[in-house]
C-alpha cells in the first residue's frame, strides 16, 4: 500500500473520491465504509484520515466536487430565458447522476433521506441555491403563472428529477430516462410557464 507515496496529494484526493464514489453506487450510504474505501484507492487507513478525519469529512467533500461540477461545467452553459436554464440545469442535474453519482446525489433532492449531515447543510447546497437562484430567474423573467414561488418551482423541479432518477433505479436502467426525463420536465416547465 505504498503506491501512494510519491504521488501529489490531488492524486491521492482523486482515488480516494472515486473509490467513494464506487463504493456509493454499489452499496450505498449503509455500505459506505472507509475500509472499502481504502482497499479499492489501494491506500492505508492512516493515508485516509491525513486528509479525511471523519467519515462525514469525506462526504462533505464528495459534496464539494459535485459543486465543483456544476459551478464549472454547469453553470457557464445556462443560458436564455429562466425556464430554458431551468429545463437545461434539471436535464444536467438527471444527466450526472445518472453518469456516476447516483446515491450521494439523491440526497440533494431528498432533504428528509440524510445520515448525519443536517437540513441546515444541504440548504446550503451549491446546487440548492442554483436551483432556487434559476427559479427566482423564471420568476424575474415574467415567464411563470402567478402563485408560483420559487421554493415552490424548486421543490417541483427537484421532485420531477428525483422521479425519473428513481424510476431509472428502480427499473435497473431498462428505460430510457434521459428521453423520458426531457419529456417530463418540458411538460413541467409549460405547465407553470404565464
Amino acid at each position: 500500500m505504498a503506491r501512494h507515496k510519491e504521488l501529489s496529494d490531488e492524486k491521492v484526493l482523486q482515488d480516494i473520491y472515486n473509490a467513494a464514489v464506487d463504493t456509493l453506487a454499489k452499496d450505498g450510504t449503509d455500505g459506505l465504509s472507509i475500509r472499502k474505501i481504502c482497499s479499492l484507492a489501494n491506500i492505508s487507513t492512516g493515508t485516509f484520515y491525513k486528509y479525511y478525519p471523519t467519515k462525514l469529512d469525506l462526504i462533505r467533500r464528495l459534496f464539494d466536487y459535485m459543486e465543483n461540477f456544476y459551478r464549472d461545467d454547469v453553470v457557464p452553459h445556462l443560458t436564455g430565458s429562466g425556464t430554458q436554464m431551468l429545463y437545461d440545469l434539471c436535464m444536467s442535474f438527471v444527466n450526472r447522476i445518472l453518469r456516476r453519482d447516483l446515491d450521494y446525489s439523491k440526497k440533494m433532492i431528498d432533504f428528509n433521506n440524510h445520515d448525519n449531515l443536517t437540513l441546515e447543510d444541504f440548504k446550503q447546497l451549491y446546487v440548492s441555491k442554483l436551483f432556487m437562484s434559476t427559479a427566482q430567474k423564471c420568476i424575474d423573467d415574467g415567464e411563470i403563472k402567478p402563485g408560483f414561488t420559487r421554493m415552490d418551482i424548486t421543490l417541483m423541479a427537484k421532485s420531477i428529477c428525483h422521479g425519473c432518477i428513481m424510476n431509472h433505479t428502480n427499473l435497473n436502467g431498462t428505460i430510457d430516462t434521459i428521453d423520458i426525463s426531457h419529456k417530463t420536465i418540458t411538460a413541467f416547465i409549460d405547465g407553470i410557464k404565464a
